[in-house]
């Protein structure tokens, strides 16, 4: 058994990039968008340990539920489209706010 000082630390990176999408719509990824999430990708097949938390918003028009849904169908167009560029789902965690 390995004792806490044998242990590697835990390394921590923030890396932020920004996912646009329309108003209210949560199907289409613009160009840009892809740019900046296709370098991202290029992190994942370098650091092969590495793990990624998508948080994903909604502005403050509409109510709380509605926000809650667009945030959560673009974070999920975000994992989709990553995924189909070899991204394991497992490296990523999830988390949508308003």
């Amino acid at each position: 058994m390995k004792k806490q000082a044998d242990k590697a630390p835990e390394v921590v990176a923030f890396l932020f990039y920004k996912v646009h999408f329309a108003f209210a719509k949560t199907k289409c990824i613009t160009d840009y968008s892809k740019a900046s999430l296709g370098e991202l990708v290029g992190y994942w097949e370098h650091f092969s340990g590495f793990k990624m938390e998508l948080i994903s918003h909604a502005d403050y028009l509409g109510s709380t539920d509605e926000n809650l849904k667009i945030a959560s169908d673009r974070e999920k167009m975000v994992t989709d489209y990553v995924v189909s560029k070899g991204v394991a789902a497992v490296r990523l965690n999830h988390l949508s706010k308003e």
